[in-house]
C-alpha cells in the first residue's frame, strides 16, 4: 500500500520484520520516536485489511476513547483512498469502535477491561495499556491489565493470529515486563502468554552496547529530531529513572534505584560569624555560601498514628530553602509516638528553629492535627502554629519521583556528619 512517496535522501536503514514463524512479535516505543502508534495502530491495519479484507483486527488501549481514535483513523483512511485500496467499508456497520468491511472483515477497538464482544482477531494490537506512570505504579492496575490481556485479548486469537504490543515502558512489572519475565511476577499455569517466544524490537534513544543498528555507544537514534545534546537535556529534565524507562526502554526497579547515595550533596554550618551554610557542589571549584537569614525555613511531617514496634516512624524533617531554590535538609527527628504527642513535637520544633511553617498531609487524622495546631489553646496560653496543608497527588512512588528528579539535578543538600545521617542514608 502506497499513499504517497517522496525522496528523502539516502542512507542506511533497517527492515522491520512484522511476522515471524511464531506469528507473534513485540515492539517498544523506542522503535521510531513519536511515531509508533501511527505506524502500528493506523497504517498497519490499513495495509493488513487491504491485503486481507475478510480478516479482523482487534485493538486495545488504556481507555476506549483512545482506542476508538485509531479505529476511526483507519476507517477514514480507507474511505479516503478508494483509488488506491481495494478494501471497502460496509455501509451497515461504520461506528469508530466497531466497523466491518464489505467482505466480512473489520476492526474492533476496546479499552483495558472492555470486551471484544463475540469476535476473534487475526491481528491483535495492544497500544499503550497504561496511560501514565501513575497507572503503571499501581500494583492493582498492573494486575487488571494482565488479567484483561490474558483472559480477554488472548482468548480472541484466530488461528495464525499475530499479537503486537506497543507501549511506553513505565515500570519493570508492566505488561511487557511480565511477558518477558523481567520482574518477580510469576504467572498462573493457565496464563500462557508469558511462555510464548516473543520477538522483541527495541531501539533505545541513545545507543548502548551491541546496538542492533550498529550505532556507536551514545549515538542518538534520530539525531535530526533529537540529537545527543537534546537527549541529555531531556534526561536532566525528567530524571534518569524516567529516562531509562521512557527513552531507553529499560525501566529500573523502584527500590534502591530511585535515590542514590552518589547523588547526595552536602553542606556544613559556618558559625564563625553570622550563621552561614556552606554548600559543597562537585560541579563548582568553590563552595557556595548562603546566609541563614536569607533562607526560608520550614518542616515537613510524615505521621504514624501509634508507637507499636510494627508501626512506621513519625518523621519530622526541617528544611531551608535558599534564594537559589536549593533545599537544605537541616535536621531529621525520627520517633515512634502516639497521636497526642504530635502537636507538641511540631510546636517545639517550630519555636526552636524559627520556622515559617510546617507542612502536613491533610488526610484522615492529619487533618484534625492541622486544625488543632492552627487554633492553639488560649486557656493553656499555647499560640497558633503556622501550618500548611499538603494535599498529595498520586502514590508515594509517584511523588518520590519528583523529588528524585530534583535531587539528581543537584538541588538537594544534606547536613554533613549529622547524627541522624546513618539511618537516613540507609532508608
Amino acid at each position: 500500500l502506497y499513499i504517497d512517496i517522496s525522496e528523502d535522501g539516502r542512507g542506511d536503514t533497517v527492515c522491520i520484520q512484522v511476522a515471524s514463524p511464531s506469528q507473534m512479535f513485540l515492539a517498544g516505543r523506542s522503535m521510531v520516536p513519536t511515531h509508533n502508534s501511527e505506524l502500528g495502530s493506523h497504517w498497519l491495519p490499513v495495509w493488513y485489511l487491504n491485503e486481507h479484507p475478510d480478516h479482523q483486527v482487534l485493538l486495545g488501549s488504556y481507555e476506549a476513547t483512545f482506542a476508538g481514535k485509531w479505529g476511526r483513523k483507519v476507517r477514514d483512511t480507507i474511505e479516503a483512498h478508494p483509488e488506491s485500496l481495494r478494501v471497502r467499508i460496509s455501509r451497515d456497520s461504520r461506528a469508530k469502535h466497531r466497523w466491518t468491511t464489505s467482505e466480512g472483515g473489520g476492526m474492533i477497538t476496546a479499552g483495558v477491561g472492555g470486551p471484544f464482544t463475540g469476535e476473534g482477531g487475526n491481528i491483535i494490537l495492544i497500544d499503550d495499556p497504561f496511560k501514565n506512570f501513575k497507572q503503571a505504579s499501581s500494583q492493582s492496575y498492573r494486575d487488571d491489565v494482565w488479567d484483561w490481556f490474558t483472559h480477554v485479548a488472548m482468548t480472541r486469537r484466530e488461528p495464525g493470529c499475530s499479537i503486537i504490543v506497543i507501549m511506553t515502558r513505565w515500570h519493570e512489572d508492566d505488561l511487557i515486563g511480565r511477558l518477558l519475565g523481567e520482574g518477580d511476577f510469576v504467572p498462573n499455569e493457565d496464563e500462557n502468554a508469558a511462555t510464548f517466544d516473543w520477538e522483541v524490537f527495541d531501539l533505545p534513544a541513545i545507543a548502548e552496547d551491541d546496538d542492533p543498528l550498529g550505532r556507536e555507544e551514545g549515538e542518538a537514534l534520530w539525531p535530526e529530531r533529537y540529537d545527543e545534546l537534546e537527549l541529555e537535556k531531556i534526561k536532566s529534565a525528567v530524571g534518569s529513572l524516567a529516562f531509562s524507562g521512557m527513552y531507553q526502554q529499560k525501566p529500573a526497579r523502584e527500590e534502591g534505584e530511585m535515590f542514590k547515595k552518589s547523588q547526595l550533596r552536602e553542606f556544613y554550618k559556618d558559625t564563625s560569624g553570622a550563621l552561614t551554610y556552606v554548600l559543597i557542589d562537585p560541579d563548582y571549584p568553590e563552595p557556595k555560601r548562603v546566609l541563614d537569614a536569607k533562607c526560608v525555613k520550614f518542616s515537613t511531617l510524615d505521621l504514624a498514628i501509634t508507637k507499636k514496634e510494627t508501626s512506621d516512624y513519625t518523621v519530622l524533617s526541617t528544611w531551608a530553602l535558599t534564594p537559589d531554590q536549593d533545599l537544605l535538609l537541616l535536621d531529621v527527628e525520627r520517633i515512634k509516638q502516639e497521636a497526642p504527642d504530635h502537636s507538641g513535637m511540631v510546636r517545639r520544633n517550630h519555636q526552636a528553629c524559627g520556622l515559617s511553617f510546617t507542612s502536613i498531609e491533610s488526610t484522615q487524622y492529619q487533618l484534625s492535627l492541622v486544625q488543632q495546631l492552627r487554633r492553639g489553646n488560649a486557656r493553656k496560653k499555647i499560640p497558633p502554629t503556622p501550618v500548611r496543608e499538603f494535599r498529595p497527588k498520586g502514590d508515594k512512588i509517584a511523588r518520590a519521583r519528583e523529588a528524585q528528579v530534583f535531587m539528581e539535578g543537584g538541588g538537594i543538600y544534606v547536613a554533613r556528619r549529622a547524627e541522624w545521617r546513618p539511618t537516613w542514608d540507609r532508608e
